[in-house]
C-alpha cells in the first residue's frame, strides 16, 4: 500500500495461501452447515491505536454476496482511502474474476459507484494487484494496476488511472493501458509505486525462456504520468543464470527519488530456501546496487513482502521466515549495508503463542515511526482463527502500541493486507475478513389433496436452498383429521430437494368428511423451522341404490320384445 505522505509499498497477497484457505472454507465449513466468504474490510485508528469513533471498532465492510478478495489499499492527501481487489461475477458474460476498487471519505462514506465501487469487467479474468495515489495532482488521481488474461501472451498487465471522481483520465482510457512483454510471456504484477511527478513504476515477474526453467524473473516498468507511454523496462535483480527464481514483491520511491524493491530469490534447486532480495534503481532504470543485496541467513527460507524508507534514506525491509514463522523487519542504510540489531524488529506475537504463525504483509514509515500489518495466530489456541495485527514502532525499534499489536478478529480468519496513513497520522488497515453465510432455505408444496374416505393422496414438498451450504432438513406433518396418517419419502433431504408426502385415510377407523388444513414443517439444526400449508379434502365414497323387485320387473319388461303367434 502507498500513502501519499510517506514512502510505502505493499505485498500482493500470496495466491497459493488464498487458494488453500478457500479450500478449507468451501469444503470444511459446508460440512457443518455454513459457507464462508471473504469481505473487504477497512479499519481506521488514531496515532495511539484507538479505533476511529465514526468508523468504530469493526471499521467498514463491503460484501458483494460472494468472495471479495483484497489485494491492496492506499490513502491520499485528502484522507480518502482506497481498497482494491477482485470478485467473481458474470458481468462480462462469463463467470470470471473482475476488478473492484472502493474509495471512502475520511468519515467512511463510499465515494465511487455508490455502495458498489468502481468496477471493471474485461472479456477475461482481471485481478487487481495494486492501488497507488498520485501526489502530483490535487485532488489526487489514483492508479489501479491489474494482471489479466489476454487473448495474446496469456497473462498481461493492465493499468487504470482515474481522477478523484473515478473517471478514466485521457490517454489511459476506460479499458486501461496494457502491457505485453515482447516475448509474449506471461506477465504478473506484484506492486507499484509513484514518484513526485506522478510517474508510475510497476514490478512484475515473468518467464520468457531466459530464466532457468521453470522459474521466474523480475522486470521493472516505468510509465509517464500524463501520456501513459512506457518509458522503460528493466530486468531487476541479479544474474539470471545464477538464481532459479527472482521476485520483487514490493516497491517504494524514496525521498531521494530512487526506486527500492524487495522480494526474494531462490537458487538453482527448487528445494533451496528463499533469500531476501533488495534492489535500488534510479529513475532512468539503472541499478544502483550491483550486485543487488541478498540477505542469506542459514537453514530456513526468508522473503520480503514490503519495503519503506525514512527521511534519512534508510531502508526498512518487512518480511517473514519459514522456520519459526516470525514477522521480521531489517534495516539497511542508503548504501545497502545491513544495520544492527539484526533483525531490527522480531515479532513472534511476543511469545504469547509460540506455535502460531505471524506474517507481515505491508509496512510503512511515517515521520519517526514505522507501522506494519499482517496476519497473526496469537489467538489460535482460543478461537482457531487468524487475525489482523497492526503494530507501531519508533525508528529506534521500540514498540509503541500493545506488544501483540492492535488486533482485529471477526470470529473467523482475517488477513491484514495493507497499511497507510493520512496527513493527520490516522492509520488505515485494509484486508479480508471472512464471514459466515448461515444455511437457509424455503419450503413449498405442489397443492391441495382431494381423497375419498379409505383412499390416499400425495403432495410434493420442495425445499429450495437460499443461502449457505446445504444441510439435512427433516419433514413432519400436523393438522391431520382423525384416522389419517402421513408419511414422507424420503423423511429428510438436503436442499435443493423434494420429498413426497402421502396421506392415507380410514386407518383404524373412518376419517370424517370435510376439509383440513395440513401444515408441513421442515426442521434443520441451527435454522428456524419452515412451514408450508395446503388443504386436505376428504369426500364420501359414491354408492349405488339397491335394486327392488318392482324396478327390476320394469327394467326386465323394457328389454322384452312382444311375440305373437
Amino acid at each position: 500500500m502507498q500513502s501519499i505522505t510517506v514512502s510505502v509499498n505493499s505485498l500482493k497477497g500470496k495466491k497459493w495461501l488464498l487458494l488453500a484457505l478457500l479450500v478449507i472454507f468451501f469444503y470444511w465449513l459446508p460440512s457443518v452447515g455454513y459457507a464462508a466468504y471473504p469481505d473487504y474490510k477497512v479499519l481506521k485508528y488514531d496515532s495511539s491505536g484507538n479505533p476511529d469513533p465514526v468508523w468504530g471498532a469493526n471499521g467498514i465492510s463491503f460484501d458483494s454476496g460472494g468472495a471479495d478478495i483484497v489485494a491492496d489499499g492506499a490513502t491520499d492527501s485528502s484522507g480518502n482511502t482506497y481498497i482494491t481487489g477482485y470478485y467473481y461475477s458474470s458481468d462480462s458474460g462469463f463467470y470470471t474474476a473482475d476488478v473492484r476498487t472502493m474509495k471512502y471519505s475520511p468519515t467512511g462514506t463510499s465515494l465511487w459507484g455508490g455502495s458498489f465501487g468502481k468496477r471493471y469487467a474485461g472479456v477475461y479474468e482481471d485481478f487487481a494487484e495494486a492501488v497507488v495515489a498520485d501526489p502530483s495532482s490535487i485532488p489526487n488521481n489514483v492508479y489501479v494496476i491489474t494482471t489479466y488474461n489476454g487473448a495474446v501472451g496469456g497473462k498481461n498487465i493492465r493499468i487504470f488511472k482515474y481522477d478523484s471522481a473515478g473517471n478514466a483520465l485521457p490517454n489511459w482510457t476506460a479499458s486501461g493501458k496494457t502491457y505485453n512483454s515482447p516475448s509474449n510471456s506471461d506477465d504478473y504484477v506484484t506492486d507499484a509505486a509513484v514518484d513526485a511527478s506522478g510517474n508510475l513504476y510497476v514490478s512484475s515477474y515473468y518467464n520468457d525462456g531466459s530464466c532457468i526453467s521453470p522459474a521466474m524473473c523480475t522486470r521493472l516498468l516505468k510509465f509517464d504520468a500524463i501520456t501513459a507511454l512506457q518509458l522503460w523496462a528493466a530486468p531487476a535483480g541479479i544474474t539470471l543464470t545464477t538464481y532459479r527464481e527472482q521476485k520483487v514483491n514490493a516497491l517504494t520511491v524514496g525521498s531521494d527519488g530512487f526506486i527500492y524493491g524487495a522480494g526474494y530469490v531462490r537458487e538453482v534447486s527448487s528445494a533451496d530456501p528463499r533469500n531476501i532480495l533488495i534492489i535500488k534503481y534510479d529513475s532512468s532504470g539503472n541499478s544502483q546496487w550491483s550486485p543487488s543485496v541478498i540477505y542469506d541467513p542459514p537453514l530456513n527460507s526468508y522473503w520480503a513482502s514490503a519495503i519503506a524508507t525514512d527521511s534519512f534514506n534508510n531502508v526498512y525491509v518487512f518480511g517473514s521466515e519459514s522456520l519459526n514463522y516470525q514477522a521480521l523487519v531489517y534495516k539497511y542504510n542508503s548504501s545497502g549495508n545491513l544495520q544492527a540489531p539484526i533483525p531490527f524488529i522480531n515479532y513472534n506475537d511476543n511469545g504469547v503463542n509460540s506455535v502460531g504463525a505471524d506474517y507481515i504483509n505491508d509496512g510503512v514509515v511515517n515521520g519517526n515511526y514505522l507501522y506494519f500489518t499482517g496476519t497473526t495466530e496469537v489467538n489460535r489456541a482460543v478461537n482457531n482463527n487468524s487475525d489482523f495485527f497492526t503494530l507501531k514502532y519508533d525508528l529506534s525499534g521500540s514498540v509503541q502500541w500493545p506488544a501483540t499489536g492492535v488486533l482485529y478478529d471477526s470470529g473467523l480468519d482475517d488477513f491484514g493486507k495493507a497499511v497507510s496513513l493520512d496527513p493527520s497520522g490516522n492509520v488505515f488497515v485494509a484486508g479480508e475478513a471472512y464471514f459466515v453465510i448461515p444455511f437457509d432455505y424455503t419450503l413449498s408444496n405442489s397443492g391441495n389433496i382431494t381423497v375419498t374416505q379409505g383412499s390416499s393422496g400425495s403432495n410434493t414438498m420442495t425445499a429450495t436452498l437460499s443461502s449457505g451450504a446445504t444441510q439435512s432438513v427433516s419433514f413432519s406433518a400436523s393438522g391431520l383429521p382423525s384416522f389419517a396418517t402421513a408419511s414422507f419419502a424420503p423423511v429428510s433431504c438436503n436442499p435443493t430437494c423434494s420429498s413426497t408426502l402421502t396421506i392415507a385415510t380410514n386407518v383404524g377407523g373412518t376419517t370424517p368428511i370435510g376439509t383440513s388444513t395440513i401444515t408441513v414443517t421442515g426442521t434443520s439444526a441451527g435454522t428456524p423451522n419452515k412451514t408450508t400449508t395446503f388443504s386436505l379434502i376428504v369426500t364420501n365414497v359414491p354408492t349405488l341404490d339397491s335394486p327392488t323387485a318392482t324396478s327390476y320387473s320394469k327394467l326386465r319388461k323394457s328389454f322384452v320384445t312382444p311375440f305373437r303367434v
